[in-house]
């Protein structure tokens, strides 16, 4: 899977709908991206200093219809 991969400047965990927070466990740090199949695309959240190497580092991961 190619990912593009987006360090955030000013890392936070804002808070989304109902309380919810964007990782909930720490600030984010990086999101990544990429075509999840099917006219998805999948974000991934992150947390830490260096850019992560899998998706298995993530904190949480949203899926959108294109």
């Amino acid at each position: 899977m190619n990912a593009s991969l987006y360090r955030v400047a000013h890392p936070a965990d804002p808070e989304l709908e109902n309380g919810y927070k964007l990782c909930g466990s720490g600030d984010v740090s990086y999101l990544a991206s990429w075509a999840g199949g099917d006219g998805l695309t999948v974000v991934a959240v992150f947390t830490g200093d260096e850019p992560p190497e899998s998706s298995d580092e993530m904190c949480a991961s949203y899926t959108y219809q294109d």
